[in-house]
C-alpha cells in the first residue's frame, strides 16, 4: 500500500445520533481507548446517513465524567454543538463523527499496521527490486489512530508492506 501525504489525522470515530439538548447537539459514545484524546472546543465532523455528501462542523461541548458500559464495552458520552447543518439535522438522525485531532501538515504517514521492529531498529517493509519485503529503517512521529507519521526514511508515494507474504522471511509462523 502507498504511504500517503495528509494535512490531518483524526483521533477517534463514533457512531452517534442527534438529538434536541440545549440545542442541536450530535450525542456520541466514544469508547474509553479514544475519550483522553477528547478535548473540550474540538473540532468534530459530523456526518449523517440522511445526507451521504455532506459533512457539517461541530465542537465538543460536553465529555461525560461518567462511563457507560453496554454490552462489556465501555465508552463515555461526547455532546458536540452542530455549528453547520443545524437546518438539516433533525434529532434522531443516525450520524457519524470524527473528532479531528493534531493538525499535521503535509505529513508523511503509514497505517500504523506496517512499523515493525528488527533487531531493535523501527522500520517498514518494502519492495525490492522483484517485489519481495526489504526492511526499511525509518524515524517515526506521532501515532493518531490507525496512522503513524513517518519523520525519515520514507519518500511520498513510496510503497510498504501492511500484510506480510507467507512465503517471506518476515512472516510469523503459524500458531
Amino acid at each position: 500500500r502507498p504511504t500517503t501525504s495528509a494535512s490531518s489525522t483524526s483521533s477517534a470515530t463514533s457512531t452517534s445520533v442527534v438529538a434536541l439538548a440545549n440545542g442541536l447537539e450530535v450525542i456520541a459514545e466514544v469508547p474509553e481507548v479514544d475519550v483522553s484524546q477528547i478535548k473540550l472546543g474540538q473540532k468534530v465532523e459530523i456526518s449523517a446517513d440522511a445526507f451521504p455528501d455532506q459533512v457539517f462542523e461541530g465542537r465538543v461541548r460536553l465529555i461525560a465524567p461518567e462511563a457507560v458500559v453496554e454490552q462489556n464495552v465501555t465508552s463515555f458520552q461526547v455532546r458536540v454543538t452542530v455549528v453547520t447543518g443545524k437546518d438539516k439535522l433533525r434529532s434522531g438522525m443516525n450520524a457519524d463523527a470524527i473528532f479531528l485531532g493534531k493538525q499535521l501538515e503535509n505529513a508523511l504517514v503509514v497505517p500504523t499496521v506496517a512499523i515493525i521492529t528488527n533487531a531493535g531498529q523501527t522500520g517498514v517493509l518494502v519492495p525490492d527490486s522483484k517485489n519481495k519485503p526489504r526492511f526499511q529503517a525509518v524515524t517515526i512521529g506521532i501515532t493518531i489512530g490507525n496512522q503513524t507519521q513517518i519523520l525519515e526514511g520514507l519518500e511520498p508515494g513510496e510503497l510498504v508492506f501492511t500484510d506480510i507474504p507467507n512465503d517471506s522471511q518476515w512472516a510469523k509462523p503459524k500458531q
